[in-house]
C-alpha cells in the first residue's frame, strides 16, 4: 500500500502542477481579455470620435457650400432683376423711338407734298412771268 500511497502522492502532485499551470493560464487568459476588451474599447471610441469629426467636417463644408450658393443665387436674382429694369427702359426707349420715327415720317411726308406744292407754284410763276415777259416783247 506504499506504492499505493506513493502512486497517490504522485498523483496529487500532478495535480497540484495542472492546477497551479490552470490558475496561471487562467490568470493570462484574463489578463489577456482584460487588455483586449480595453484595446477594443478604446478603437472603438477613436473610430466614433473619428466618425463625429468628419460628419462635422461635411456637415461645416455644406453649410460653407450651401451659403456659397445663397450668395449665388441672391446675386443673380440681383442681376436678373437689374437686366429686367434695363430691358424695360430700352423697350421703353425703343418705342419711343418708332413713334417718334413715326411722327417724323408723317412730317416727312407732309413737308415732302408742301415742297412738291410749292415747286409747283414756283414752276408756274415762272412760266407765268415767262408768258408775261414774252407778251410784254410782243408789244
Amino acid at each position: 500500500s506504499t506504492r499505493q500511497e506513493l502512486e497517490l502522492i504522485e498523483a496529487n502532485n500532478k495535480m497540484k502542477v495542472i492546477d497551479d499551470n490552470l490558475g496561471s493560464i487562467e490568470k493570462e487568459y484574463s489578463a489577456t481579455k482584460a487588455k483586449l476588451e480595453k484595446d477594443i474599447k478604446e478603437l472603438k471610441a477613436e473610430y466614433e470620435h473619428k466618425l463625429e469629426q468628419l460628419a462635422k467636417d461635411k456637415e461645416e463644408k455644406w453649410a460653407r457650400d450651401m451659403k456659397t450658393f445663397t450668395d449665388e443665387i441672391t446675386h443673380l436674382r440681383a442681376e436678373a432683376a437689374t437686366h429686367k429694369d434695363q430691358l424695360a427702359s430700352l423697350l421703353k426707349e425703343k418705342n419711343e423711338a418708332v413713334s417718334q420715327r413715326d411722327f417724323l415720317s408723317k412730317d416727312n411726308a407732309a413737308l415732302d407734298e408742301l415742297v412738291e406744292g410749292l415747286q409747283m407754284e414756283v414752276g408756274a410763276r415762272y412760266d407765268s412771268g415767262f408768258q408775261f415777259a414774252l407778251e410784254q416783247l410782243k408789244i
